[in-house]
């Protein structure tokens, strides 16, 4: 229910140009989902997809195995036929198209951000890490994602076996190639952070944030 929500939400705020696939590592098709399902799974068709029943971060390293998603994405689709890419994490609310603005109007290379976390009830913020870029969403010229992608393949290893997240390598490729970049300060999602408080998946508005 949570991501067909997501989905729905950002179908809805979606600028007309932009085309979604939707990847996933947990099965082999949406026809796997449950009965329940049933508008989940047509939301999903109805976009191109690809369903790989592979989770390369099933370790621990979540983000590593999203962005494995990402490496096959690459050899699945033309990247070329695009003229920006954008990566985005799907379970999440996107209150309006303001970051899908921003790529539209994107002159640089990348549109990039570190923003802020808030608690949504009690408006706390949480400490922000640094030496990492925010990877629920970035975009990319097509160029420059082709080289992100790249990137990623030739540490995808060395960063599981080191512990790195997908965050820290987006930091890495885009200070040591120097990839002139625009900023985000928000993204203006919403998120249920399932473990934020006790370590065990739980719906409860206290895992609400706001970024």
């Amino acid at each position: 229910m949570e991501y067909q929500v997501c989905y729905e939400q950002l179908m809805r705020i979606l600028p007309p140009n932009f085309e979604i696939i939707f990847l996933d590592n947990t099965m082999d098709s949406p026809e796997n989902l449950l009965p329940r399902a049933s508008k989940l799974k047509s939301i999903i068709k109805s976009h191109k997809h690809t369903f790989r029943n592979y989770n390369l971060g099933a370790g621990g390293n979540k983000g590593m195995g999203e962005l494995e998603m990402l490496l096959t994405a690459a050899g699945t689709y033309s990247f070329d036929d695009y003229d920006k890419i954008c990566y985005f994490t799907g379970r999440r609310i996107v209150t309006c198209p303001y970051v899908f603005e921003k790529t539209n109007m994107l002159e640089k290379e990348a549109l990039i951000s570190n923003p802020p976390l808030f608690q949504i009830t009690t408006g706390k913020e949480y400490e922000t890490n640094h030496e990492l870029y925010n990877d629920m969403f970035f975009s990319m010229t097509t160029k420059t994602m082709i080289e992100y992608v790249e990137h990623t393949k030739n540490n995808l290893q060395n960063n599981i076996n080191n512990g790195i997240g997908s965050e820290q390598n987006l930091f890495r490729f885009i200070n040591e190639e120097k990839i002139p970049y625009e900023w985000l300060n928000s993204l203006g999602f919403i998120r249920n952070d399932w473990q934020m408080f006790t370590h065990q998946y739980s719906v409860t508005k206290d895992n609400m944030q706001w970024i």
